[in-house]
């Protein structure tokens, strides 16, 4: 919070910081899906 990210932004860098949701091989469309996913389920834990 001190980089001026609000609270909920700040708790998000950190989870991201130790989730990788990268999976190496996987084709890009399999990707973004994962990554759209992971993103929907951060929101609503927010």
């Amino acid at each position: 919070m001190a980089r001026g990210l609000s609270k909920e932004e700040a708790t998000s860098v950190i989870i991201r910081g130790f989730l990788n949701v990268d999976i190496t091989g996987l084709p890009d469309a399999l990707a973004r899906e994962t990554k759209k996913m992971f993103d929907m389920s951060l929101e609503k834990v927010m």
